[in-house]
């Protein structure tokens, strides 16, 4: 080997091992200088709700506001689970408060015990004696007065009979379990019996002293009780006017969540505001519901065929009639 070849071989191994050294200097400087991952932090894992615990725990249950909480029945109030689980319980029950309500309960218990089955059943009883009287007096037409002495002849007639002894009910008490027990109550059913069902609708007026009283009357059918009428409304009103009687009808049929589409029928008696041709009750009515039908007054057409058949006779009506009562008021049966 020539000595240019031999000089020239041990210049590249000379920068050769300058290289790397530099590139091993420099990694390392790099690997020094670059910052450490962050350490994963530990995920918390919260306790749920679950179920067995009532088994242990009977006065505990699942929380409305959190599936991380309970409810204490004993001191009705939330609190969380999400950390202890089962030891939270256990620590809520060991407490002061806890075992404070957990006393004032059992004492409560005790006492509602001794009090309820003498007590709730017998005034049920007596309750329930004095609201089917008055129904029953309401549904027979029964004046009220009447009610005071039968229930004072009852406690004569059955002196033995707790119920008879202490049910009491007047003239003010019947009027007012008529108007705020029956009446909403019977309303309400007849109510829900329309919402999806068709009636028909009566209207009146009838005069007492110098008020003018407006009774509003629902019939309808039920495959159950079969025909049943409801009093809609009895409101005092001196307007007659045709538009005045059928926007009380739309008015109060409202309030009371009824449709006028499920109105099939109008019922009042034949005056011409009610049935005229042109302007008249059923026609407004017919305007918002053209399936509506006329229902004249049973009363009337009976009274005008009779009307139209005594004209027809061949007779004098007024001797007939006083001939048939001298006839049957002398007559031995």
């Amino acid at each position: 080997m020539s000595g240019y070849e031999s000089g020239e071989g041990a210049a590249e191994e000379t920068f050769t091992s300058d290289f790397e050294g530099l590139s091993g200097a420099t990694s390392t400087s790099q690997a020094d200088s670059l910052p450490e991952p962050p350490k994963k932090k530990a995920k918390k894992h919260f306790v749920k709700y679950r179920l067995e615990w009532e088994l242990k725990h009977p006065n505990i249950r699942k929380s409305s506001e959190d599936v991380y909480k309970v409810k204490c029945n004993i001191c009705n109030k939330d609190f969380s689970i999400a950390h202890g689980g089962e030891r939270d319980i256990k620590t809520h029950e060991a407490g002061s408060q806890y075992k404070k309500n957990a006393s004032g309960r059992v004492k409560m218990a005790t006492i509602s015990a001794y009090l309820q089955p003498s007590f709730q059943s017998e005034v049920a009883k007596v309750i329930a004696a004095e609201v089917t009287q008055v129904y029953h007096a309401v549904k027979h037409h029964i004046s009220y007065n009447s009610l005071d002495c039968g229930f004072k002849l009852s406690k004569v007639i059955s002196p033995d009979s707790s119920i008879a002894v202490k049910a009491s009910c007047g003239r003010t008490k019947a009027s007012s379990i008529t108007k705020k027990v029956l009446a909403p109550f019977l309303l309400q059913q007849a109510f829900e019996d329309l919402q999806d069902g068709y009636f028909s609708v009566c209207s009146d007026v009838s005069n007492k002293g110098n008020i003018k009283l407006n009774p509003l009357l629902l019939q309808h059918f039920n495959f159950t009780s079969g025909v049943i009428y409801a009093l809609l409304d009895f409101y005092d009103g001196d307007a007659e006017t045709t538009t005045a009687i059928a926007q009380q009808i739309t008015n109060k049929s409202k309030e009371h969540g009824l449709k006028l589409d499920h109105v099939g029928a109008y019922c009042g008696d034949n005056a011409s505001v009610n049935y005229g041709r042109h302007h008249s009750v059923f026609q407004l009515l017919k305007g918002a519901n053209e399936d509506i039908l006329p229902a004249n007054c049973p009363a009337h057409i009976l009274h005008n065929c009779a009307k139209q058949a005594i004209n027809g006779l061949f007779m004098d009506v007024e001797s007939f009639v006083l001939n048939v009562y001298n006839h049957f008021s002398s007559s031995a049966k």
